[in-house]
C-alpha cells in the first residue's frame, strides 16, 4: 500500500473532533510520524486561498483570519526536522526510542502529537479556532456550512484545482503523493535493492515483511501497530456507527474512531513499538538516507501543486 503521512495538514482548525480522530486512524494506514517533515512555508497562492477565505466568510457574516504563518503555528523540532526529513541515523534513532513510529506516541504524548481531546502542548489555539469556540452550536454548523462553500472557489481561484471540501483537498494531496512514491520511489531500482536487503534482515530478527516495495516496507511498522489501534477502537464501548456516512476505506471496511487511551493505558503498547521501531531502524540504515530524502521532496511538491506551501 501506497505510503501516507499519518494525518493530514489539518491547519486551520475546522473538522470536528471526531472527525479528526476518525481521519488519523484512515489515513495513517501506511506511513510514519517521521514523515511529516514537510517545512511549512506559506506562498502566494496559500496567502491568496487565505485571503479569498476571509473575504468569503465575511460575505457569510462571519469573521476568519487569514493564516500568515504566526507564531501560533510554530512545528515542534523534535517532531519536525530536517534531519528527519533526510532520514539521519542520529535523529531517527533519538525519536524512535522515545516515539516508536509514532502510533501509540499520540495517546501517551497526547499533547506534543496534537490529539485533539486535549489542550496543544507548544501553540495556543488558533485565532480561527478562538471564533468558533467562541459560537453558539448552532452558530458553529452555519460558521462551517459557510466555510465548506467557501473553501473550493478559494482553491480553485489561487491554483485552478478543483476540491469539494479542505478534507478533499488533503485527499487529493495524499491521492498524488501516493502516485509520485509508486512512479518515483517504488519503481527506482536502488531503493527497491536496498529494500530487499533490510527486508532481509527484518525476517532474520523475526518480523513479517509482507511486500518489499520501498514504500510498503517504510510504512510497514507503523501500519502494524496503527492495525492495533484500529481493533481497539472496533472493539471498544465508543460507537461507531455515526462514521458509516463517510463509507468504507479502499480494503471495504468501515471507518472507526480512535480509542481513548489514557497515556497509562497506552504506555505498554508504545514500548513494544519502540522495540521494533528500533530494530527497523538497524535493518534501514542504508535505506531510510535515500528513501526519506526523496519521500520528503515528494509531500513538498504535492503541498506545492495544490498551494500549501511553497
Amino acid at each position: 500500500m501506497p505510503i501516507r503521512p499519518i494525518t493530514p495538514s489539518i491547519r486551520r482548525g475546522t473538522l470536528a473532533v471526531s472527525a479528526v480522530l476518525s481521519l488519523l486512524s484512515v489515513t495513517g494506514c501506511a506511513g510514519t510520524a517521521e514523515s511529516l517533515t514537510v517545512v511549512r512555508s506559506s506562498g502566494a497562492r496559500e496567502h491568496s486561498i487565505e485571503r479569498s477565505l476571509a473575504t468569503c466568510m465575511e460575505q457569510n457574516g462571519f469573521r476568519y483570519v487569514p493564516d500568515d504563518g504566526s507564531p501560533w503555528q510554530r512545528v515542534d523540532p523534535e517532531l519536525n526536522n530536517d534531519r528527519l526529513g533526510r532520514g539521519d541515523y542520529a535523529a531517527m534513532r533519538s525519536y524512535r526510542a522515545k516515539y516508536g513510529y509514532g502510533a501509540f506516541a499520540i495517546y501517551v504524548f497526547p499533547q506534543k502529537f496534537g490529539n485533539p481531546r486535549v489542550k496543544p502542548e507548544h501553540v495556543p489555539i488558533s485565532p480561527n479556532g478562538a471564533i468558533r469556540a467562541a459560537l453558539s452550536p448552532t452558530q458553529r454548523r452555519a460558521y462551517q456550512e459557510a466555510y465548506d462553500r467557501c473553501y473550493g472557489p478559494a482553491v480553485k481561484q489561487a491554483t485552478g484545482k478543483d476540491v469539494a471540501s479542505e478534507w478533499d483537498h488533503h485527499r487529493q494531496i495524499s491521492a498524488l503523493v501516493d502516485r509520485l512514491v509508486a512512479a518515483e520511489i517504488d519503481a527506482d531500482l536502488r531503493l527497491v535493492r536496498l529494500a530487499e536487503n533490510m527486508a532481509d534482515c527484518l525476517r532474520a530478527k523475526g518480523y513479517a515483511v509482507e511486500s518489499t516495495l520501498p514504500s510498503a516496507l517504510a510504512g510497514r511498522g507503523f501500519a502494524r501497530f496503527n492495525a492495533e489501534i484500529t481493533e481497539i477502537g472496533r472493539t471498544d464501548d465508543i460507537s461507531d456507527e455515526p462514521l458509516k456516512s463517510f463509507g468504507t476505506d479502499e480494503d471495504g471496511n468501515h471507518r472507526v474512531y480512535q480509542p481513548n487511551l489514557t497515556p497509562l493505558q497506552a504506555g505498554p503498547y508504545l514500548t513494544r513499538e519502540i522495540g521494533d521501531a528500533l530494530d527497523d531502524l538497524e535493518c534501514g540504515r542504508e535505506f531510510y538516507p535515500v528513501y526519506k530524502t526523496r519521500y520528503t521532496d515528494i509531500q513538498r511538491r504535492a503541498h506545492e501543486e495544490f498551494g500549501l506551501a511553497e
